[in-house]
């Protein structure tokens, strides 16, 4: 469902970030980075806590593992 300008409903995501993304992001918000710069920082914290550290994985979604080639 699309919101108003036809931009999608704003999704709150709480999970728990390592202490170091959390000084990262707001050492940058304190120097003025903007919200859309902060994106990619936001993603690799988000995506380190929930999907690397054990929490179940969300319908539809799987991991894929590497196996090294003999």
């Amino acid at each position: 469902m699309l919101g108003q300008l036809g931009r999608r409903p704003h999704r709150t995501i709480t999970t728990p970030i390592s202490p170091a993304y959390a000084k990262q992001i707001l050492e940058l918000q304190e120097a003025g980075t903007t919200e859309e710069d902060l994106h990619p920082v936001v993603v690799e914290a988000i995506t380190e806590s929930y999907f690397r550290n054990g929490a179940p994985e969300p319908m539809g979604c799987a991991r894929i593992s590497r196996t090294p080639s003999p």
